[in-house]
């Protein structure tokens, strides 16, 4: 494979291996799907903010809270530019980035992201799905 097929499966396996805790094999394909948006010029679309919100949780589950920040909030421009901000992947972005931004003590911050991520969710009817259960439990 190659092209955006080898970025989009790096990225969805590299997200199900830390998911189930394979930090490194999910970094070493999460770091070659980035490398490919890179090269082909496809890193500002929806797919490529995908990537950029998995390779912040990446980070989060590290313990890295600095770099899952910085990486969340690549993710939320490139959605904005990508024109995908109203996304269901949107939502969890803003969800992962409430929970990150809530670590470091900015409840405010947090509650508002959670309650723009809620509001797409229910504009979207993805409230009822595995991740609209986890902006509710969070």
């Amino acid at each position: 494979l190659t092209g955006w097929m080898a970025a989009a499966l790096c990225n969805q396996v590299g997200r199900l291996l830390v998911e189930v805790g394979h930090l490194e094999r999910g970094d070493h394909l999460l770091s070659h799907a980035r490398a490919v948006h890179e090269q082909e010029g496809t890193l500002e679309t929806y797919e490529g903010a995908t990537l950029l919100s998995d390779m912040g949780h990446l980070m989060d589950k590290r313990g890295d809270l600095d770099g899952a920040l910085a990486t969340y909030t690549q993710a939320r421009q490139v959605h904005n530019i990508a024109g995908t901000s109203q996304s269901p992947e949107a939502a969890k972005l803003l969800r992962r980035l409430g929970k990150t931004i809530g670590e470091r003590g900015n409840l405010k911050a947090k509650l508002e992201l959670y309650l723009e991520a809620l509001s797409i969710r229910k504009a979207t009817c993805s409230l009822e799905t595995a991740d609209g259960a986890d902006l509710l439990s969070n």
